[in-house]
């Protein structure tokens, strides 16, 4: 794998986010970069993010102006990932690391093989790639070898 960037959805994290295991986790997985996504946060979540894109090349962060909530943040985040950036793969993480990065080369071993996430529930779900957005009917799912892209709607 030559790269893979993380969504990070944050909202009110100041106090709690772990910059240090973040910053390890770039040094222990130097195909691993981030992007923070400040969820409209009323804290210094913006303050902290903002010292940790100076510390690394590798961190990045939007912020959003108000609350949208975790899942359009998520979705925010990737589709301006798949805009503006050659990101190989794009996944998304918690900021409060309940998952921890330990845990990430099982995720990339994962992203390895054809793997789709998706709905069964929520019908007219998106699938997109780089080059086209198209309708996946409830109960089925799509894989694109060529971009292997993990998008959350």
């Amino acid at each position: 794998m030559t790269s893979l960037t993380l969504v990070i959805p944050c909202k009110d994290e100041a106090k709690r986010l772990m910059t240090d295991a973040f910053l390890d986790a770039l040094r222990d997985y130097p195909y691993l970069s981030f992007l923070f996504v400040d969820d409209g946060s009323t804290d210094d979540t913006a303050e902290v993010l903002a010292l940790l894109e100076r510390q690394s090349p590798a961190i990045h962060a939007l912020y959003l102006p108000k609350n949208v909530g975790k899942a359009e943040a998520v979705r925010t985040g990737v589709n301006w990932l798949l805009d503006n950036t050659e990101a190989e793969v794009v996944g998304f993480w918690d900021a409060d690391l309940a998952t921890p990065f330990s845990e990430l080369p099982a995720f990339v071993r994962a992203l390895r093989g054809e793997a789709a996430i998706g709905s069964r529930s929520r019908s007219g779900a998106m699938s997109r790639d780089r080059s086209s957005v198209s309708a996946i009917p409830s109960g089925r799912s799509t894989t694109s070898p060529a971009s292997p892209v993990l998008e959350m709607i």
